[in-house]
């Protein structure tokens, strides 16, 4: 596509946008071949307009995983964190939580990628006979791939509406609690229709009927 073309097309969209034709915005960009990150990022706008803060975080962290960073997101997700009053609750979470968390957040790619890097490191070390630092590239490498096999089993969610959490698997079991809409939280086992919340630890407990969405 021409640079041309590019530009009329934008013009075009800031057009709709201004009239809110959201549905022809996203014909529109669909017919620019628009990225998929960044289909996530102006349908998160869309919905941040229409009022639906839950689903603008959540298509704004879909955008995150499909490897758009930048300032505009880190910025996007800063107004909607606070627009849904759970900014103070992020914030505030212990380093692993947030370690668990944003590692979830990350592309598939990404521990696979770094745990062949620092395999590849440790040969090119070891053939030039730095035995203890090719080990402990090695050592690297394991890590990375043994942690990405954990990530695997667990599931990072935003809640859509409030979940309360209970101590345990049953009604019976007092009420710990109540996780609020569009706050991120990891799942790492499930029995019937509970869900465990492990992460964040203020979280931990159980959900029942969960209502939230998987990234």
């Amino acid at each position: 596509m021409s640079e041309e073309l590019k530009d009329q097309g934008l013009i075009k969209f800031n057009e709709l946008l201004e009239k809110k034709n959201y549905d022809l915005v996203i014909e529109h960009l669909e017919k620019l071949n628009t990225p998929k990150e960044l289909m996530f990022f102006h349908k998160a706008f869309i919905s941040y307009d229409q009022g639906d803060l839950v689903g603008a975080r959540i298509l704004l962290e879909k955008a995150k995983l499909n490897g758009f960073y930048s300032p505009e997101v880190k910025q996007a997700l800063e107004v909607v964190k606070r627009d849904l009053q759970i900014n103070y609750i992020e914030s505030d979470q212990s380093f692993i939580d947030k370690f668990v968390v944003e590692s979830k957040s990350v592309s598939d790619l990404f521990y696979p990628t770094v745990s062949l890097f620092f395999l590849l490191l440790m040969i090119g070390l070891w053939a030039k006979k730095f035995k203890i630092l090719s080990l402990l590239m090695l050592s690297i490498s394991i890590l990375s791939i043994s942690f990405y096999g954990y990530l695997t089993f667990i599931s990072l969610n935003i809640s859509k509406d409030e979940n309360i959490v209970r101590t345990g698997p049953s009604r019976i079991f007092e009420e710990a609690q109540k996780i609020p809409a569009g706050l991120r939280f990891v799942i790492t086992k499930k029995y019937k229709d509970w869900s465990y919340v492990d992460f964040p630890k203020d979280y931990r407990g159980w959900i029942y009927q969960l209502k939230a969405t998987e990234l």
